[in-house]
């Protein structure tokens, strides 16, 4: 705990041995170090904590229907706290939580800090907000304070970060990145401009009827959203045209900035960025500039860069080099001849800016920095071996993955995400709704599913990916809904769609008893996905290549996983499979 007396006491031993300076004055320059640590102190009334930190995004919500109309409002609210910044104290400013949906907690959130909450004329330098991320999805730390340098050093725009010790109360929160706000300040540091318009992207993407989906953060309205629609009519096949013969490049010349996005598009890529605009249509801002009326992506919410493959996507036939599930990469990777300035493009990255020793070395220093404040919590879990191993292969298997030319992939990115209410349709009047079923299977609410089996309704119904009552009773380990389900006659071998079986689901989460139900009642053991991977090659997989999607699963769904456990529990799934199997040989 940094209390403020003993602070004073030991400042002189602290700047020699800690890395945390005490500043007499903060500069905008200087509240982005890249070789010290900033200490914050935070503190709120309880009662506003409490009242802040509970707060929660709901993913049905936040991606229903009626966002395409208009960003929905944000359902966190300021209160009002006293900060402190390496010895300079803000007293009256805003503190909410922030986040979407795989960076929330109620104990260690991610906060946005309004500095000119009251006094408007707050502020370090001109900025007046500040990010901290607690890198919720990162535990290495290294992803946005090592990715966004790295877009920075390719000459693109992207947010300085630092790191910060923060303490809430005198409660020790650990480290955080801290992050440039997406302000004007970022974007005149990136331009040399402000007075263009700035837009967040979150799951959005440039689909006809779609504009107004995109968050406004400053700027003229109706000179961003013209051009928006230019785009949106720009990328839309024409036709009696087909994707490889379309020319995207040249539909969008004058409307996108094209070497700043085939260079955005490749470092996304490159850096294994699997939930930005290109890997998952999330995370992105784009700034329409008025110097020359073109728009241009700059890379946010990046705390899972550095990664092999996507976690919401486990499609292993996806491409490592390149990443097409936004609407503008996937057009122009059809076409032949803008495939290859997206080849070369990469090519001169991984020539000119991936230098993996100096790479390493950075994650050594990283290391070396932030290891001393990491919270109790954090040191038990603070691992950059997934990194190292990462910046180690990159090169080798992107290389070989293009040696004979920049790989086939066709796969459309689909419509707009929408998840449907619990009746299965694509809703624009959220308030109409009704139970949903495949929730209650995962929490074992019997007596829902029975009043949805008296109503008519099919227990076999699936949702929009195809996900059953059953499937969600199995990733749940409710064993009772499973027999009741089971009992009604659903179909044990329904398949998602990305042809999973709640024998899978069971089975990748070590649900042992749901695995030999499920067995016991006919599931086929030798059922594949759409990776061709039976039940008992899910459980088989590499723990460590299974624990990050496990993690968001469980955030996502809420199921308390208990991790150690699981690695046990699915060495027990992998052995009752196998012996499943000899005996069926008998």
């Amino acid at each position: 705990m940094y209390a403020s007396r003993l602070f004073s006491i030991f400042s002189v031993f602290f700047l020699v041995t800690s890395g945390i300076a005490n500043a007499q004055e903060l500069t905008l320059d200087g509240l982005f170090p890249s070789d010290r640590v900033l200490e914050v102190q935070i503190e709120v009334d309880p009662s506003d904590w409490d009242s802040i930190r509970y707060v929660t995004r709901d993913l049905r919500t936040e991606l229903g229907a009626k966002r395409q109309f208009g960003p929905l409002d944000s359902p966190y609210q300021y209160v009002n706290a006293n900060i402190t910044i390496d010895g300079v104290k803000f007293q009256n400013v805003g503190l909410r939580k922030k986040g979407f949906i795989g960076s929330q907690s109620t104990s260690r959130p991610s906060f946005k800090i309004k500095l000119d909450y009251e006094n408007k004329k707050a502020g370090i330098g001109e900025l007046s907000t500040l990010t901290l991320n607690n890198n919720q999805q990162d535990t290495t730390l290294l992803s946005q304070f090592m990715g966004y340098s790295f877009f920075r050093s390719a000459g693109l725009p992207a947010p300085r970060c630092a790191f910060a010790k923060v303490t809430l109360n005198g409660r020790d929160l650990g480290v955080y990145s801290h992050v440039e706000s997406a302000k004007k300040t970022l974007v005149k540091n990136g331009f040399g401009n402000s007075d263009g318009t700035l837009y967040e992207g979150t799951v959005s993407d440039f689909h006809q009827d779609w504009g107004a989906s995109f968050d406004r953060k400053f700027g003229k309205k109706d000179y961003g959203r013209k051009q928006i629609e230019k785009l949106i009519d720009a990328v839309e096949l024409p036709e009696g045209k087909s994707f490889d013969s379309f020319d995207a490049e040249s539909a969008m010349e004058g409307i996108v900035a094209m070497d700043n996005f085939y260079q955005f598009w490749a470092a996304e890529s490159l850096l294994g960025f699997w939930d930005g605009y290109t890997g998952n249509r999330n995370n992105f801002f784009f700034y329409v500039n008025r110097s020359d009326d073109k728009i241009y992506f700059i890379p946010w919410g990046g705390d899972c860069m550095f990664q092999k493959f996507s976690m919401v996507d486990r499609d292993r036939r996806l491409p490592l080099s390149v990443k097409t599930k936004g609407i503008l990469s996937h057009r122009l990777y059809q076409n032949p001849d803008s495939r290859e300035r997206y080849r070369k493009t990469l090519v001169k990255l991984l020539e000119e800016h991936w230098d993996e020793e100096a790479l390493l070395a950075e994650v050594d220093r990283i290391e070396e920095l932030v290891i001393p404040f990491l919270s109790e919590a954090q040191k038990k879990r603070y691992s950059t071996q997934g990194v190292r191993r990462f910046i180690k292969t990159r090169r080798e298997e992107i290389n070989a993955e293009i040696a004979d030319g920049m790989p086939k992939w066709t796969r459309d990115p689909g419509e707009a995400v929408v998840i449907t209410d619990a009746w299965g349709k694509r809703r624009r009047r959220p308030e109409k709704t009704g139970p949903d079923v495949w929730m209650a299977a995962k929490n074992g609410d019997i007596d829902l599913l029975t009043d949805w089996k008296k109503g008519g309704r099919d227990l076999n119904q699936p949702n929009d990916d195809g996900t059953t009552p059953l499937m969600m009773a199995a990733l749940g380990g409710q064993v009772d809904v499973a027999e009741f389900l089971i009992e009604n006659k659903v179909n044990v071998n329904a398949v998602s769609r990305d042809k999973n079986t709640a024998l899978h689901s069971a089975a990748y989460l070590g649900r042992l008893g749901i695995v030999r139900l499920l067995v016991e009642q006919g599931a086929d053991v030798e059922a594949k996905n759409r990776d061709g991977a039976t039940a008992i090659e899910i459980a088989s997989q590499e723990f460590s290549e299974a624990v990050d999607f496990m993690k968001m699963i469980d955030r996502m769904l809420e199921l308390d996983l208990d991790l150690k456990k699981m690695a046990e529990d699915r060495k027990n799934v992998v052995e009752y499979l196998r012996n499943v199997g000899s005996n069926s040989d008998n």
